[in-house]
């Protein structure tokens, strides 16, 4: 089953953040929606395992998207530096000067 790898890598990513090995916040302003996205998509797989084996089949992968959606929730505008303009403004600028 070749999602199990889309899992194991995320399981291993999701050991480092939890052990502080990486940028939590940096690492979840890059590929939170990812994350959140390959967990939704291999959850049903990892209930399937998890009533066949125990709770800790790929618990460092739930912790790293447990972290991805607060991530989304506390910056649902995502992590853009607050007063500084966006291209779209920037070009209305330009078009009015």
């Amino acid at each position: 089953h070749q999602e199990l790898l889309i899992c194991d890598f995320w399981e291993q990513v999701g050991t480092y953040a939890k052990h502080g090995l990486l940028d939590e916040r940096i690492f979840l302003d890059i590929v939170s929606a990812q994350v959140a996205n390959a967990w939704n998509l291999a959850e049903p797989v990892i209930a399937i395992l998890r009533a066949t084996r125990d709770a800790s089949v790929f618990e460092n992968f739930e912790y790293l998207a447990v972290r991805s959606k607060q991530f989304s929730l506390k910056y649902p505008e995502g992590t853009y530096p607050a007063g500084l303009p966006r291209m779209s403004e920037l070009r209305r600028r330009d078009r009015i000067e």
